[in-house]
């Protein structure tokens, strides 16, 4: 008898000290929120979707504090479970730029910030990678711009090997040094002025694009006569 009343005891006991630890837990966990919004282009309110939005406490307490989240194709973003307090938000992008943002997250309730991050300058780039080709090869050139339009104009010329060497100089990197990746629009006028004869003008649409737009593109040109040639892309 007196076994089986000390066996209720401990049991109680027990009980009791379970009860106690989860009101404890329940107590000491930390107060959280959520957070969402939406990222836009400033000028023409085109979603920026795949592109990752951060959020900083503001006043971090390790270098892990900052989270992470991705747009969809809406532009839209969300995060649950977020600790209560306030956050510095801002956008990873190579080509846009944000600026930093605050937002509050409180206890219980959800937090909405809408970004439109300020697109950068247009740009548009070529590049010859490899300059040299035999007859039998396919030579390419690389396409890389931002803000070019849904496609570019394309023209090849056939340049005057004659001129091309009286001009500029015996050595092959001289030679090739106007159809190289810094050229400019001034260094190519005497050339397309002296010889240049158009052999093919065409359309042509970037393929690949990242989630910001900006595309980087090879171009094959398909088989050539034997001759120098220089290629001329506009947005």
């Amino acid at each position: 008898m007196f076994s089986a009343g000390r066996n209720i005891l401990s049991l109680a006991t027990a009980l009791c000290a379970t009860v106690g630890l989860f009101a404890y837990a329940v107590s000491a966990e930390t107060p959280t929120g959520a957070a969402s919004g939406r990222v836009t282009v400033s000028d023409t309110g085109e979603p920026l979707g795949g592109i990752n939005v951060v959020l900083r406490p503001l006043t971090p307490t390790s270098g892990a504090d900052a989270v992470t989240v991705k747009t969809d194709k809406a532009g839209a973003w969300e995060l649950r479970r977020v600790p209560s307090g306030t956050y510095e938000v801002t956008t990873q992008t190579n080509v846009y730029t944000s600026g930093v943002q605050q937002l509050q997250v409180r206890e219980g309730e959800t937090a909405q910030l809408d970004m439109k991050p300020v697109p950068g300058n247009p740009y548009l780039n070529l590049y010859v990678h490899v300059h040299a080709h035999l007859p039998e090869n396919s030579p390419r050139f690389a396409v890389n711009g931002f803000r070019q339009g849904e496609s570019l104009a394309l023209k090849l010329y056939a340049v005057d090997g004659a001129t091309l060497t009286r001009k500029y100089g015996g050595s092959l990197r001289k030679m090739l040094s106007p159809i190289s990746y810094n050229a400019t629009p001034a260094s190519l006028a005497p050339l397309k002025a002296s010889g240049a004869k158009l052999v093919r003008s065409w359309d042509y649409k970037p393929v690949r694009r990242d989630a910001e737009g900006v595309f980087y593109d090879n171009v094959r040109l398909g088989k050539l006569d034997p001759g120098v040639y220089l290629v001329e892309a506009q947005g």
